[in-house]
């Protein structure tokens, strides 16, 4: 009798915890790969201003530098890591732990955004394994600025602005992804740059796939919205 005629044998594993468990490993490798860059001491020059409005921010609330110069790039950054420094004092790898707590937090958004995009669990680890040895997400984690909060935020905001208005349509999801795209421009000022590839992709999908989610209720007001912040 043929053996193929029995169950088939699944090659990818369907246990949650299968996959739970490798992504935890992730996690301990790429939060591992950080505290090693982390104690080479190795400073982009771009950090000590950061680091400088750090400071102004846990003595005076605000990073406006010794010159009196308000200083809102990374804002973000600066806000939440002064607020570390605040309660703990200052020291320069102090003032990187954010950004390397945010960094391993981007591994996990990885497999779970794959994951909800693709459908697989497969699909997620792959992601979560190219974000957690990426040298660039590497290098981005630990340096004290803004490029890891912006890259989870637009990481974010992207997938919550396709998936609440292409595949599922949300108002409230919508609004979310807003909030993170908002979130990433006061993390970096570049990502302004990643808003225009966003709206000619969603006009040539909506041209070619799917006219009907423009009558979608509100959406020309949400977009509308949209538009004031991102100005």
């Amino acid at each position: 009798m043929n053996s193929s005629s029995g169950p088939r044998q699944q090659i990818v594993p369907t246990n949650r915890y299968y996959w739970q468990v490798w992504l935890f490993l992730l996690l301990l490798v790429g939060f591992w790969l950080k505290l090693a860059y982390l104690k080479t001491s190795i400073y982009h020059t771009d950090e000590f201003i950061s680091m400088l409005a750090t400071k102004m921010v846990a003595q005076r609330g605000l990073p406006i530098l010794p010159s009196g110069l308000f200083y809102d790039p990374g804002l973000l950054y600066s806000l939440i890591s002064g607020a570390l420094v605040a309660l703990v004092g200052f020291a320069e790898p102090i003032a990187r732990w954010p950004v390397i707590l945010v960094s391993v937090f981007a591994i996990a958004a990885y497999y779970a955004v794959a994951h909800q995009l693709f459908g697989t669990r497969l699909a997620g680890l792959l992601a979560a394994g190219l974000a957690t040895f990426d040298i660039f997400m590497i290098k981005w984690g630990v340096w004290a600025r803004g490029y890891s909060q912006a890259h989870l935020f637009v990481l974010l905001g992207v997938t919550w602005l396709l998936t609440s208005t292409l595949k599922r349509p949300s108002r409230r999801g919508r609004f979310l992804a807003m909030i993170f795209l908002t979130a990433a421009l006061f993390s970096h000022t570049l990502t302004l740059f990643a808003l225009p590839p966003l709206v000619i992709l969603l006009l040539i999908f909506t041209s070619v796939y799917r006219r009907d989610w423009l009558r979608q209720p509100g959406l020309w007001q949400e977009a509308i919205a949209g538009l004031f912040v991102f100005t």
